[in-house]
């Protein structure tokens, strides 16, 4: 199969605001986004992120509270932490190309992500120890957000990422998170709707 990669949006933190996202929508609908990120231009700032892609997937309900849209929010809030820790909290410093913003129902959202992250967290392509040093020789504190970041091309995460989307990723990506008490794989509760995978 040909993986055709698509960039869906390119969020950053100076010309984008929350007014650009504000979409005034409900947070209890129930679903949330498994969505796919890269942020660019984290080399030109840091030796340590050099020949690397620092690409994401992650989890962020369909509204935030205030009504935001939860992707914009959730990846914008991401980039602006990493802008933070190694830019020298300059705003527009980072990009996020956004390749994957599927959102169904929150519990599917997040069995798609946990299937994808306890396969591959603690792998040499695992970007956390990468980051933490990083963020230990700037003596700086580590930008949240920075334990689902891998080194692998967008086509080959976006590849995983279509895979944890077929019935038999989800189904064990669930009961993943129901052995783990509906915790992630970095011990974070998760915000699941309900105790069922279709709630």
């Amino acid at each position: 199969m040909t993986i055709q990669l698509k960039q869906i949006a390119i969020i950053d933190t100076l010309k984008m605001k929350p007014r650009d996202y504000q979409e005034h929508g409900d947070p209890n609908t129930g679903n949330g986004y498994n969505y796919l990120y890269e942020i660019v231009g984290l080399d030109r700032y840091n030796d340590a992120f050099h020949n690397v892609r620092m690409v994401k997937d992650g989890f962020a309900k369909e509204y935030y509270s205030t009504g935001h849209n939860g992707l914009f929010q959730r990846v914008r809030t991401t980039v602006r932490e990493f802008e933070k820790a190694f830019c020298d909290g300059e705003f527009g410093a980072l990009q996020a190309i956004v390749y994957g913003n599927v959102c169904k129902g929150a519990n599917r959202s997040l069995a798609q992500e946990q299937y994808l992250h306890k396969r591959n967290q603690g792998g040499e392509e695992w970007m956390l120890p990468t980051i933490q040093e990083a963020a230990a020789v700037a003596r700086v504190k580590r930008p949240s957000g920075s334990t689902e970041f891998y080194n692998w091309s967008p086509k080959r995460a976006y590849g995983k990422y279509l895979q944890s989307m077929t019935r038999k990723a989800i189904g064990e990506g669930w009961d993943d998170i129901v052995a783990h008490r509906f915790r992630g794989q970095s011990g974070w509760r998760l915000p699941v709707v309900g105790t069922t995978l279709e709630a």
